[in-house]
């Protein structure tokens, strides 16, 4: 077989497959549409897949009780959590200045909508005393024998 013959033979089988639509679709149409769609669908995987903190401000943190201690150091106790490694993933935050009781859920829903914070936590000023009432009396009541959630 000599190079013209292999020539001629691979411009006829390229003809006819350049002939057909659907290989002409597999061939040029279908990369174009199909690459920049698994980019995308690649990029916003792997953008789901990152870890990013949730800013949380706690408001009235002050009045919380020593024992349990609910948070360390401005941040949440590890121990609370599951999974206390997760504990890393929240950016806690006191507000700058004083929230009045009476302004709470507004400033709060202010805080929220300009996207300074991702979560609002507040703490009423009482707070440590109903807790306290509620571990006295639960010592009292009776257990109705429901199984605690794990």
């Amino acid at each position: 077989m000599n190079w013209p013959n292999v020539k001629l033979i691979f411009l006829r089988e390229m003809r006819d497959q350049l002939r057909d639509r659907r290989t002409l679709f597999m061939i040029a149409v279908l990369p174009m549409l199909l690459y920049p769609l698994m980019g995308m669908t690649f990029f916003q995987v792997l953008q789901f897949m990152q870890e990013h903190p949730t800013k949380v401000v706690v408001v009235g943190a002050a009045t919380l009780p020593a024992d349990p201690a609910l948070m360390i150091d401005g941040q949440f106790n590890p121990k609370m959590f599951s999974k206390p490694e997760r504990a890393r993933l929240l950016e806690v935050e006191r507000p700058e200045q004083d929230v009045r009781t009476e302004d709470v859920a507004r400033w709060a829903q202010l805080q929220l909508d300009e996207g300074r914070y991702d979560a609002v936590v507040y703490f009423p000023p009482d707070f440590s005393q109903k807790l306290t009432d509620y571990t006295n009396a639960s010592g009292r009541i009776k257990s109705t024998g429901i199984p605690h959630p794990r």
